[in-house]
């Protein structure tokens, strides 16, 4: 269905995709998270009519419960993928209920309420890189990203009213705490790499 329906019924391929998301707890993941699959996914995510249901699916793979190391494996091996395909570089003007459904996987998107839906997923997998006693270079990069991120985000937006503080400024110091938090886990992970990260920041700011 996945395959002949693509491009002839968009209401029947989504539906599909909502039941492989829906069994997805429950199969043995190797019949979905292989490479003819997530090829398909990836090419459905490219579709406006078909993305926000192939995103959707995306999720309930990563999120699927599996040993800690082996789930380290498929989210690092995912956003490989990813970036190659180009969805890390998303278009700030993108159609925001694809890009919330996305957020789940991303975090430096400019709108703060769609970027801080990865802020979970970020703490567990930081949690998992820190019981490791070294780190791949796929990890650095990983904690690298995030680390940038987090900082990128932390910043006030020319619109912070610093005078007169209202709901919106209230909403925006309880998210940079969070942001706070996952840098203090970011600096717990791989300290030497925080370290480079702010050196890098104050150069350019000064």
């Amino acid at each position: 269905i996945l395959h002949n329906y693509q491009y002839t019924n968009s209401e029947v391929l989504c539906q599909c995709l909502e039941v492989v998301g829906a069994y997805v707890s429950w199969i043995d993941l190797s019949l979905i998270a292989n490479d003819r699959f997530i090829n398909m996914l990836l090419g459905h995510m490219s579709v406006e009519v078909l993305r926000e249901e192939a995103c959707d699916c995306l999720f309930e793979i990563v999120n699927k419960g599996m040993d800690p190391v082996d789930k380290m494996k498929l989210v690092e091996s995912l956003c490989q993928v990813l970036q190659t395909a180009g969805f890390f570089s998303i278009d700030q003007e993108e159609d925001l209920d694809f890009v919330a459904r996305f957020s789940k996987l991303l975090l430096v998107h400019e709108d703060d309420d769609i970027s801080s839906n990865i802020i979970g997923f970020c703490y567990d997998y930081l949690h998992i890189l820190k019981q490791l006693p070294v780190l791949s270079d796929q990890q650095k990069a990983n904690v690298e990203a995030i680390m940038l991120a987090v900082m990128k985000k932390l910043t006030y937006d020319e619109e912070y009213n610093f005078e007169n503080e209202g709901e919106d400024e209230a909403m925006f110091v309880e998210y940079r705490k969070q942001l706070k938090l996952l840098l203090d886990r970011l600096a717990q992970v791989s300290p030497e790499l925080v370290l480079a990260s702010v050196r890098r920041v104050f150069s350019a700011t000064l």
